[in-house]
Parts: C-alpha cells; structure tokens; sequence
C-alpha cells in the first residue's frame, strides 16, 4: 500500500476487513487507476482472490451507488465451492 501511495501523491488507501464466503478478507479502498477502486483479496484453498470494484468514488453519484449494491451482495451471497 505505500509504494502505491507513493506513486500517486493525494491518495489514500484504507484497508479494512471483511468476511467474503466464510472466510476472511482485506478490503483496500480507494486504489488509484483510471478509476478509483475497491479491492478485495481473499485465500481459499491454497488460492488468491482479487475482487475490484469500480468507481468506488462518491463522485460518480448513481454509478457509485451501483457499485456499493453490487458489493453489498457479492459479499453476503459468495461462496466458495470446494
């Protein structure tokens, strides 16, 4: 997080956590790029997930809410299959 803090000045990311199909999971926000994102990484079964959510910016108003709906239900109906 801070290499890609230093890259781009005025950034910040906030890590935070949340539980993605019984398991545990970093949730980074605010990830620069060409657009602003939400990133989830998750381990399950010797795997690595990454989940990136765009626009994760209260800037692009109705797309943002989208957004934040998709990623309400992806976090409370994903599963892992085994």
């Amino acid at each position: 997080m801070a290499s890609k803090e230093a890259d781009f000045p005025g950034f910040e990311i906030v890590r935070s956590s949340a539980t993605i199909g019984g398991q545990d999971a970093i949730v980074l926000d605010g990830v620069p790029g060409q657009d602003i994102s939400r990133q989830v990484v998750v381990a399950c079964e010797d795997r690595l997930y990454r989940l990136t959510f765009v626009p994760a910016s209260e800037d692009a108003g109705e797309i943002y809410t989208r957004m934040e709906q998709f990623y309400q239900m992806v976090l409370d109906s994903m599963s892992f299959l085994g």
